[in-house]
C-alpha cells in the first residue's frame, strides 16, 4: 500500500468564474467576488519536492542561440516551467493534422527572417501557439540541441521559467495547453527501448510524450539530479 504525505504549496486568488488548476489537487472557495484556490500536491516518500527557485538555478547556463550543422534543419521549442508548483507548459497537436497529429510537443518551429537568431525563433512561436508574451528576460537557459532522424532538423530548446502562471491561448495549431506538474512527470521518464538507444518515454493523463520531446525532458531531469547532488 502506498502511502501518501501533502504537501501545501500556497494559496491565491483569480476573479470570479474563472479556474485554472495549479497542482495536482486544489480547493476553491467564493470570497465575494474573488475565487480563492488553494492547492496542495500529493507526495510519495521518496519524492522530494521541488521548487521553482531550484529549477531556475539548476537550468541557468548562458546562452548559445546559433546553429551551425550543414545537412540540418534548424529549429527551436521553449520550455516554459511556472509556477509555484513548478509546472512545464507543453502543447497537443489536433488530430487532423497531416504530420504531428496528436503529439504533445513544446511550442516552436523554424526561424523565420524576422528573428535575430534561435532563441527569438522560440519566443515568437511561443507567443503564436500558446500567447506567451514575455520577451527574452525570462529565458534563463538552453538544453543541448536535439535531433530529429526523419525530418533531418536540428532542434534548440530554450527554457523560459517564471513564478506566475502566466494567461494562455491556443491558436489553431494546438489542440490543447498542458500545464503539467513537472517533477510527478519527470518521475515517469523510462527508456524507449522500442524505438532504439538514448530514447525515452514519458506518461501524462494516460498520454505517452515520446521522441524529441521525451529527450528534452530527459535533459531536464539530468540537470535537476545533478543540481541536487551538488547542493549535499
Amino acid at each position: 500500500m502506498v502511502r501518501w504525505t501533502w504537501k501545501w504549496v500556497g494559496a491565491e486568488s483569480m476573479p470570479r468564474g474563472t479556474s485554472q488548476v495549479r497542482g495536482i489537487v486544489h480547493h476553491r472557495f467564493l470570497r465575494g467576488d474573488v475565487s480563492v484556490l488553494i492547492y496542495i500536491i500529493p507526495l510519495q516518500p521518496h519524492i522530494t519536492f521541488v521548487d521553482i527557485d531550484f529549477i531556475r538555478d539548476a537550468l541557468a547556463c548562458p546562452l548559445d542561440p546559433v546553429l551551425d550543422e550543414p545537412g540540418w534543419r534548424p529549429a527551436a521549442v521553449l520550455l516554459l516551467i511556472c509556477g509555484r508548483v513548478p509546472h512545464v507548459i507543453m502543447t497537443e497537436k489536433p488530430q487532423h493534422m497531416r504530420v504531428h497529429a496528436g503529439e504533445i510537443s513544446f511550442p516552436g518551429g523554424k526561424p523565420e527572417s524576422v528573428d535575430a537568431d534561435l532563441c527569438e525563433t522560440a519566443l515568437r512561436e511561443a507567443r503564436e501557439e500558446i500567447g506567451y508574451g514575455a520577451d527574452r528576460r525570462s529565458v534563463v537557459g538552453q538544453l543541448g540541441a536535439v535531433h530529429t532522424m526523419n525530418s533531418r532538423f536540428t532542434i534548440l530548446p530554450f527554457v523560459a521559467v517564471q513564478e506566475r502562471m502566466p494567461p494562455m491561448r491556443a491558436n489553431a495549431e494546438v489542440e490543447a495547453i498542458l500545464r503539467i506538474p513537472l517533477e510527478p512527470l519527470l518521475k515517469t521518464l523510462a527508456a524507449d527501448t522500442r524505438r532504439g538507444k538514448g530514447m525515452f518515454t514519458l506518461q501524462y493523463m494516460g498520454k505517452t510524450i515520446w521522441g524529441a520531446s521525451a529527450r528534452m525532458l530527459e535533459q531536464v531531469s539530468s540537470r535537476l539530479a545533478g543540481r541536487r547532488a551538488d547542493t549535499r
